[in-house]
């Protein structure tokens, strides 16, 4: 006979005591011992008596962004949302500027005159969130309009593709960490999108190379397909790009399975939107007609612009395993390929370019900065990929720099007048006026000598 005890601690705690099998030793191998059913364990539970309510679980106050005292009387009383509104509605947009500085008459002239803080039109910031070109930890939260400090560096990136488009230009922008890289891409994007122009976005570049997305292996091409990647990729370029890809009529007949387009009956658009109708299989199918109705038309430059792109060539293997468990470079994923290949010159458009932005979060490799040439070839490098270096050598390097002592009073004196700065940074002369240069010294210092992303953070984030 199998018995099973359970013991409750008098705290209410259940105790498992061990099964005792009667008229066997504990260790007996009888086929009497093993044919006896195996006890259920579990732990017993506390019945309320009948008549009595349960006690009621206590509600937990999770903590949220924002719950601190200190920060919401700051937000409430001396700060930023509240203000904010009415900040932007003086700037003027990006592109309108940018486009006017890069006049024949007028190019990169008034250097003085930069950095200007500006603010980017209603369609192109629409474009903009479409193909997510705005990171996280930049605080365009603090303002009801993003606003945005355009540079020199912007301006030049945009000369050199539009003077350039025919050429295919490549431009990497590079910087410490909080410079502006990100920033200053989007700002590139917006001044493009204000062009008509197609702008072919990989997004989150670092999830198509460490495992995330699911992978097949294409037969016909030998490459690894992602049809999540390839899928996403379509809507994001599908809604920040459908006007113009509505206008781009087919030059060739297209049949995928019961799917069937025409030049008569459709236009690029459609085909950009079949994903969503057709199988997984198809994908890669579709990607590479839209690639070559691009590279056809010449009504509109392409560009690609991929942020934190060093994280993509970080490694030349990925994260995927083949069938024999080896592992999986990063040029054999098809979408990869198709970007390295872009930016290599094998895939070519009759217009655009193509515009990368680093990121500090990720490491620049050996090959990389030996490849843009940012450092003379060493050797004895082992990690050295050669066949890396083929596809980057042409790529040409923008560095953002430090913003000047200048350049910081002009913004610390903008946000003094907007009465953004918090008031217990403010010091007061004899006089009862605003010591100005004071506050200009200190920001300088807090902003690490000139970074613009610790100098918002000193100005609008430090409360007390």
């Amino acid at each position: 006979m199998l018995r099973h005890a359970l013991l409750r601690s008098s705290q209410g705690v259940a105790r498992l005591q061990a099964p005792v099998v009667s008229g066997a030793s504990l260790f007996h191998t009888s086929s009497a011992t093993y044919s006896a059913p195996m006890p259920k364990f579990g732990l017993a539970r506390r019945k309320t008596p009948k008549g009595q309510k349960g006690q009621k679980k206590s509600k937990v106050s999770k903590g949220t962004p924002g719950n601190n005292d200190s920060f919401m009387e700051y937000v409430r009383d001396k700060s930023i949302s509240l203000k904010a509104p009415s900040l932007a509605s003086d700037l003027e947009n990006i592109e309108e500027i940018v486009q006017a500085r890069l006049t024949a008459d007028n190019k990169l002239e008034n250097k003085d005159t930069l950095p200007q803080l500006t603010k980017y039109s209603d369609d192109s910031l629409k474009r903009l969130h479409h193909i997510g070109a705005f990171q996280k930890a930049q605080y365009h939260e603090l303002f009801r309009e993003k606003v945005s400090l355009l540079r020199q560096e912007t301006l030049k990136i945009c000369n050199k593709l539009t003077e350039s488009a025919s050429k295919s230009p490549k431009i990497v922008i590079t910087g410490e960490s909080g410079i502006g890289k990100s920033t200053a891409l989007a700002q590139v994007q917006s001044y493009l999108m204000s062009k008509d122009s197609i702008i072919f976005h990989l997004p989150n570049v670092k999830t198509i190379v460490d495992g995330t997305y699911e992978f097949n292996l294409n037969s016909s091409t030998n490459l690894y397909d992602q049809p999540g990647l390839i899928k996403k990729v379509f809507i994001k370029l599908s809604k920040s790009n459908k006007e113009l890809l509505s206008s781009i009529k087919l030059s060739d007949n297209y049949t995928y399975g019961t799917a069937r387009f025409s030049p008569e009956n459709h236009s690029l658009h459609d085909l950009v939107m079949l994903p969503a109708k057709v199988p997984k299989n198809l994908y890669s199918s579709v990607f590479n007609d839209v690639v070559k109705e691009l590279q056809k038309q010449d009504k509109y430059s392409v560009y690609l612009t991929i942020d934190e792109f060093n994280s993509l060539v970080e490694h030349s293997g990925s994260a995927y395993r083949d069938i024999d468990y080896n592992v999986i470079g990063i040029d054999k994923l098809s979408m990869v390929k198709f970007a390295l290949d872009w930016i290599k010159g094998a895939i070519a458009f009759p217009r655009g370019g193509v515009v990368l932005a680093n990121s500090s979060n990720y490491q620049e490799s050996s090959t990389f900065k030996f490849a843009v040439g940012m450092e003379p070839l060493n050797p004895f490098d082992e990690t050295l990929d050669k066949s890396l270096v083929s596809y980057l050598k042409d790529v040409e390097v923008v560095k953002l720099e430090k913003l000047s002592r200048e350049e910081i009073g002009e913004l610390t004196q903008w946000q003094l007048n907007n009465g953004l700065i918090i008031s217990q940074d403010i010091s007061m002369s004899e006089d009862g006026e605003v010591d100005v240069q004071k506050l200009v010294n200190e920001k300088y210092f807090l902003s690490s000598n000139g970074n613009p992303r610790e100098f918002i953070k000193s100005c609008n984030l430090l409360y007390y």
